[in-house]
């Protein structure tokens, strides 16, 4: 198997203990493409699969909440570190114990997450805005052709931790996130 995507769209609580499982017992030796999407693993077990899986040519991970001792930051030094294969890598919508990450430089904007409608007029004035006021970007893809190495390590430096949490599904059963001070904790 060349191709792996683990994620769940049902029960994201549950999907912890089920990739605690994969990460102790799975180990695919010609995988090459990785999607993580739509689940709170534990960053040790995360550790531990991405550890079985360092020749990975592609890493996709998508709206995870990454609990645990081990951080975010960590995880990108172990990719930097010891995916030498590794030409390509996307991290958007990552939460570090319940709380949202951003890339404060270094991360792509992207209006989707202000969930702005309006006429082509006016989303090209809120677009203006938000390149001018550097929103917060929680989506960031990496390239072998970029220095992928170098840009890891930039990353680590980069990235915050806010005080935004994951709440729910909104349109088109995209997760939503939410400021703490308005909808309380993660549910």
């Amino acid at each position: 198997m060349e191709d792996l995507r683990i994620g769940i769209e049902d029960d994201f609580d549950e999907m912890g203990e089920m990739f605690d499982q994969i990460a102790e017992k799975v180990r695919l030796r010609h995988l090459k493409h990785l999607r993580l999407e739509g689940m709170e693993c534990d960053g040790d077990s995360m550790q531990v699969f991405l550890g079985k899986h360092t020749s990975l040519q592609t890493l996709d991970m998508r709206w995870l909440n990454i609990i645990g001792e081990l951080d975010f930051g960590h995880m990108l030094k172990v990719i930097e570190e010891h995916f030498d294969c590794l030409q390509r890598a996307t991290f958007q919508h990552i939460a570090q114990g319940c709380q949202r990450i951003a890339f404060e430089t270094l991360g792509d904007v992207d209006s989707y997450d202000y969930h702005f409608s309006g006429t082509t007029q006016q989303r090209e004035i809120f677009d203006d805005f938000v390149e001018l006021h550097g929103p917060f970007r929680h989506r960031t893809t990496v390239e072998d052709w970029e220095g992928l190495k170098h840009r890891l390590s930039l990353l680590r430096e980069d990235y915050v931790v806010l005080d935004r949490t994951h709440l729910s599904r909104g349109y088109l059963d995209e997760p939503v996130w939410h400021d703490d001070e308005q909808l309380g904790p993660w549910l």
